[in-house]
Order: structure tokens, then C-alpha cells, then sequence
């Protein structure tokens, strides 16, 4: 069987295709093609999509945006189409350089394209449950199959936990540009725990996303026991290796209505890591992942309460040693790819 990928949101080595829905599509002897359009030209993209899928004739085609289903109807391939949705239409993104006066017309028909292409399609993968309501309301009937974002725990070897009376170790992935993805409150989570451990040395690694290669965080005024070490973007078997060096993962996004509604991605990969994790308090985790302690959970701007959490793993090495064991058990028990990876086969293979 010949699958096609066709992505304009996502780069081809993205995680979630390359590294988990192309392998396991492959083992069971599919020709999978990935046509990556990240960053290319409306128009372009389009004549790109209509290309290939008549010159690769696939039998199933699945798509990560409506720019990618409806160029591929418009090959009039005979290819079952699937709309994978991993990302909300419209999103701040989309609206962020948009006129305020103007925002309600774009946003109103960004949703019509969005549930146009839903109809153009034969059935739908899910990312999360929040992102499945509106196509499960508005097309019952179609076949779709729910896909959440755990990790393949062949790329994740968990470490002992580390000593931590001497030097802490936290780490922070993601946008440093975007003051929504919650830089600012890590920073200042960061700073508490040094100055509440002076006789400690606190290292914050942050991995940068692709598009912050030529940004780099302010580091005036930090305490001095407080090292920041930035890294660029990684692929993600190498990403896997990183995080499993570190005691601690942030993320403090700001909760808004579009956040608290999205469930993030990396979390799946810390837990695989087993290591605790402090995140901004989403409904999203509340639903998605509801064996999470409670205390992990923070108004991410309250930075001495974050603080005053690590500081208790700090105080009582058996609750550290408790918790990292208890993350990774989770992972192996229900989070992890290899539980959902048979029935993603059989949808798109049968």
C-alpha cells in the first residue's frame, strides 16, 4: 500500500509523523512518502500537493491542515484522505499579525474552511478529545480513530534520578519568543529556587524552538549560583537523550482559552523520562492525564509556589526518588506509543 503524508503545518521530520506514524506504517511493508510544504507559498503548495499526488498515485493520503486536504481533493485522487488534527483553525498564530477590526471575519472563516475540510474528508485522526468535538458533532458517521502524543519509549532510556543536594538540574523546551509560551515565568521560577539554595548551583537548560536560532534569553541581573544554558532545536531521538540528564521540566504557558484547551505534546516525553514536571494548570492535563499529582499542576506566574514545590523534592529525597519512578510508570503503563500503534496500523491499512 502507498501512504502519502502531505504536511504545510509541520516539517517533515516532524515527531508525531516521522518518527512514530511513518515507522509504524512501514514495518507492516507500506511505501510511506512525507511531502513537507512547511513555510511554502499558498498557491505553491497547492500546485506541489496536486503534483505528487498524481504523479505517486497513493492509496491513503493523510493531511495535517484544510490547505492539504482540499489540494488534495482537488487532484481528484481516488486515495482515502484523512484530516490528522493536531492544531486549532483559527489559532492565536494564525490571528496574531491580523488587525483587531479584522479578526472576527478572518477567525469566522477560518472555522468555514476548517469544517469544509472536515466534510472533504473520509475520516479523521484526533490529536486530543477537545479537538474532535466539533467534526464528531458535524459528521458523525465518518470514521475516526483518537491519537494522543505519547513517545515511542525505544528513544527514551530513563536514568537513575541524580543527587540533588549540590546542583539541580531544570529544563525548559519550547518558544523564547512567544511571552505566551511562559519564558518569563520559568525564569523567575528559576531564580527562587537559586536564591532560596545559595550553596547549590541551579542550571536552567532551555532547548529553543527552530525559529528562535538567532534569539537568546536576557541573563542580567540573574543570581549567580543560576546558569542558563541554551541549546538549538534537536532532532528528537537526540531531544530523548537530553531530557533524560535533567531533575525537573517546566512549562508556564499562559492559560487562556486556546491553552487550557490544547494539551502539550512534551509532557508525554517527560513523563517517559521520569522526572517530575511543573505545569501551568490546563483543563486539558485535568482530562488527558488525570493520574497527575495535583501539586504539579500551578497558576504558572506564581513563582514562589513553584518554587516552594521543588524545594519540598529537595527536602525528602524518597518523595523525589517516589515521583520519578511513579512518572515513569505511568509512561510504561498507558502513555507510551507502542499501546496505540496497532490500532493506528489497522485504520489507515484496512
Amino acid at each position: 500500500m502507498k501512504i502519502l503524508f502531505v504536511q504545510t503545518a509541520h516539517k517533515e521530520h516532524d515527531d508525531r509523523v516521522y518518527w512514530h506514524q511513518r515507522a509504524a506504517l512501514e514495518s507492516q511493508g507500506a511505501e510511506v512518502v512525507i511531502l513537507s510544504l512547511y513555510g511554502v507559498e499558498r498557491n505553491q503548495a497547492q500546485q506541489a500537493i496536486i503534483w505528487q499526488v498524481t504523479d505517486f498515485q497513493p492509496d491513503r493520503i493523510i493531511c495535517d491542515t484544510p490547505l492539504a486536504v482540499l489540494a488534495c481533493r482537488r487532484a481528484h485522487t481516488r486515495a482515502r484522505i484523512y484530516y490528522d488534527i493536531t492544531e486549532w483553525y483559527p489559532s492565536q498564530i494564525h490571528l496574531r499579525h491580523t488587525p483587531s477590526w479584522l479578526r472576527p471575519l478572518k477567525a469566522a472563516l477560518m472555522r468555514l474552511v476548517y469544517q469544509w475540510a472536515g466534510w472533504q474528508s473520509d475520516r479523521f485522526i484526533f490529536g486530543e478529545e477537545s479537538k474532535a468535538q466539533t467534526f464528531r458533532r458535524l459528521f458523525p458517521r465518518k470514521p475516526s480513530l483518537l491519537l494522543p502524543y505519547y513517545p515511542d519509549l525505544q528513544y527514551i532510556a530513563p536514568q537513575p534520578p541524580n543527587d540533588l543536594s549540590k546542583t539541580l538540574r531544570l529544563f525548559y523546551a519550547g518558544s523564547i519568543s512567544n511571552p505566551l509560551k511562559g519564558i518569563q515565568n520559568v525564569l523567575n521560577a528559576a531564580q527562587v529556587l537559586a536564591s532560596h539554595q545559595p550553596h547549590s548551583t541551579v542550571f536552567l537548560t532551555i532547548v529553543k524552538a527552530e525559529e528562535d536560532k538567532d534569539v537568546s534569553v536576557p541573563q542580567n541581573g540573574l543570581p549567580a549560583n543560576l546558569k542558563l544554558i541554551e541549546k538549538e532545536a534537536m532532532p528528537l531521538p537526540d531531544f530523548c537523550k537530553e531530557i533524560t540528564q535533567h531533575d525537573f521540566f517546566f512549562d508556564l504557558r499562559t492559560i487562556d482559552d486556546e491553552s487550557t484547551h490544547s494539551l502539550p505534546i512534551k509532557l508525554f516525553y517527560y513523563l517517559a523520562a521520569g522526572r517530575p514536571v511543573v505545569y501551568s494548570e490546563l483543563e486539558a492535563i485535568h482530562s488527558g492525564l488525570q493520574e497527575l499529582p495535583a501539586q504539579m499542576l500551578v497558576e504558572p506566574t506564581d513563582a514562589e509556589k513553584i518554587g516552594t514545590i521543588i524545594e519540598g523534592y529537595l527536602a525528602h529525597a524518597s518523595a523525589y526518588q517516589h515521583a520519578c519512578s511513579e512518572m515513569r510508570r505511568l509512561s510504561e503503563g498507558k502513555y507510551n506509543w507502542l499501546g496505540q500503534q496497532e490500532a493506528f496500523q489497522h485504520f489507515i491499512l484496512d
